[in-house]
């Protein structure tokens, strides 16, 4: 009997600690956000190269990276046409070639979004920096997703 409460007692353990990890997780996701190190890019279907828009502003940057109201999907529709996309950078921690304080920080891309024209599915590709040492073909690092109506308003009204 008092095996099996150990055994008990050591997988609850387990269970709160791996709850615990994810929200450390988010947090230091959210104190990134806070501290200004991500900035996102918006781009039009039509033009990926320039932006139409960039902002660094954390309460924009907040509504665009992925939430708990972001469901996962693994059937796409065919038709779809993509209407917007973002570049999401993420300052670089440790940068040994940087010699002066009052430098431009530098940036790498995490991760793309496209989002389509008459749907509330979007593609979420990772960039290979997200994962150092690796490389991550795109069809492995693309998912799918349903995400909130105020997820495309908020890219809406950044590419106007």
């Amino acid at each position: 009997m008092k095996k099996l409460w150990i055994a008990a007692l050591l997988g609850l353990m387990l269970a709160l600690s791996g709850c615990g990890g994810e929200k450390a997780e988010d947090a230091e996701e959210d104190a990134a956000v806070e501290e200004g190190q991500y900035k996102i890019e918006i781009f039009t279907a039509e033009s990926t190269a320039v932006p139409v828009n960039t902002t660094e502003d954390p309460t924009v940057i907040q509504k665009l990276l992925e939430s708990p109201e972001w469901e996962r999907i693994t059937e796409v529709p065919g038709d779809l046409v993509p209407e917007f996309g973002l570049r999401i950078w993420k300052k670089v921690e440790v940068n040994y070639n940087k010699t002066e304080e009052g430098e431009e920080p530098e940036y790498e891309v995490i991760e793309t979004i496209t989002t389509f024209k008459d749907t509330d599915c979007i593609e979420r590709v990772y960039s290979s920096n997200a994962v150092k040492g690796a490389n991550i073909p795109v069809s492995v690092a693309a998912f799918y997703y349903k995400v909130p109506q105020e997820f495309l308003d908020t890219v809406k009204e950044l590419a106007k």
